[in-house]
């Protein structure tokens, strides 16, 4: 069993006000690449992939997890199938909640096929060294379809569904074709909760446009408090 952890080197990471210094880096395991690096916001994020041999024997095709410190998930599926649809490229995200305390993100290689994962929300995860998919992810269930022609997954909204359990709440921003989803604020969410609730709102209700960066839109809650008010007024039946 190998355990890994960021090289303290180069970046920063601020948490909870105490400042890490961190190097990316990617390692293959298997079937399963694992990058950690800096976002456009300077905050770590933990990324798992197929690896190049994964993605040669899928057709060139792949599909990877992404995983942001503000919670966030995004799922992305590309293709070189080109031809079948305008693009053969898309994404699907979510929103994993409540918040955690964040984490300087870490792996470990275990003796079976999982790699064990800290995210960078503070979340565990496990990926599977065999496919190079997500296996599981705390406070969630984790079902995926094995990947296919663009076509198809573009059907399947990318073969990739969450279920919150008791205790969790999962925002699904849903799935665009060559774009990410949240950047379009007029489309309608769900949100969900692990006892069956469920209320369909507008982007618009979670971001706002980024004054300085017209392609970027900015999520309107800072903390667990602020959600909660928000969700006794938009989805008082909302359990977590």
């Amino acid at each position: 069993m190998k355990k890994f952890t960021v090289c303290a080197t180069v970046l920063l990471l601020i948490i909870s006000g105490i400042i890490f210094a961190v190097e990316p880096r990617q390692v293959t395991l298997g079937n399963l690449k694992i990058t950690i690096q800096e976002d456009s916001h300077r905050q770590l994020t933990f990324c798992g992939d197929q690896s190049y041999d994964a993605y040669r024997l899928n057709n060139n095709r792949n599909r990877s997890y992404t995983f942001f410190a503000d919670s966030k998930l995004m799922v992305f599926v590309g293709t070189d199938d080109v031809g079948l649809l305008p693009r053969a490229d898309g994404s699907r995200m979510f929103h994993l909640l409540p918040f955690k305390t964040n984490a300087v993100p870490e792996f470990t290689d275990t003796d079976t096929e999982d790699v064990n994962a800290v995210l960078p929300d503070g979340r565990n995860a496990v990926f599977s060294k065999t496919t190079g998919e997500l296996a599981a992810v705390e406070g969630f269930i984790v079902a995926s379809s094995p990947i296919a022609r663009f076509d198809e997954m573009d059907k399947k909204s990318g073969g990739i569904e969450l279920t919150p359990e008791k205790g969790s709440v999962l925002i699904d921003y849903g799935w665009r074709i060559g774009e990410i989803p949240i950047s379009q604020l007029w489309r309608t969410v769900l949100v969900l909760d692990g006892y069956g609730n469920k209320y369909k709102l507008k982007m618009s209700d979670f971001f706002r446009a980024d004054p300085d960066d017209r392609d970027e839109v900015i999520f309107r809650f800072r903390n667990n408090e602020e959600l909660d008010k928000f969700f006794k007024v938009k989805c008082p039946k909302l359990k977590y």
